[in-house]
C-alpha cells in the first residue's frame, strides 16, 4: 500500500509530516485530509476564529501531489441579517 504525506501549510508556516500514513490511493489520502481540517476546524470554532487558509500538501511516495484547502472540508452557510 502506498505511503502519503500531509504536509500542513499556512502562509509561510509549514508542518512537515515526517510518518505519512499508508492509504489505498490518492483520493483516499485526501479523504483522510478533509476529516484532519475539519477536526482542526472545530477546533478553531471554540476560539471563535475560524481560519480557512490552511491547506493540506499531500505527497506520495511516488511523487504524487494533490491539495487539500481547508476551505474544501467545509461549507459555510450565514442566517440573513434581515430574517429572526
Amino acid at each position: 500500500m502506498p505511503r502519503y504525506y500531509l504536509h500542513k501549510r499556512q502562509g509561510s508556516s509549514y508542518i512537515p509530516d515526517e510518518e505519512g500514513a499508508e492509504f489505498d490511493s490518492l483520493d483516499d489520502a485526501y479523504e483522510e485530509a478533509v476529516l484532519a481540517a475539519r477536526e482542526l476546524i472545530s477546533y478553531m470554532a471554540m476560539t471563535g476564529i475560524i481560519d480557512l487558509t490552511p491547506l493540506f500538501e499531500i505527497v506520495g511516495e511516488d511523487g504524487s501531489r494533490r491539495l487539500a484547502p481547508f476551505s474544501d472540508a467545509v461549507a459555510v452557510r450565514a442566517a440573513d441579517k434581515n430574517s429572526h
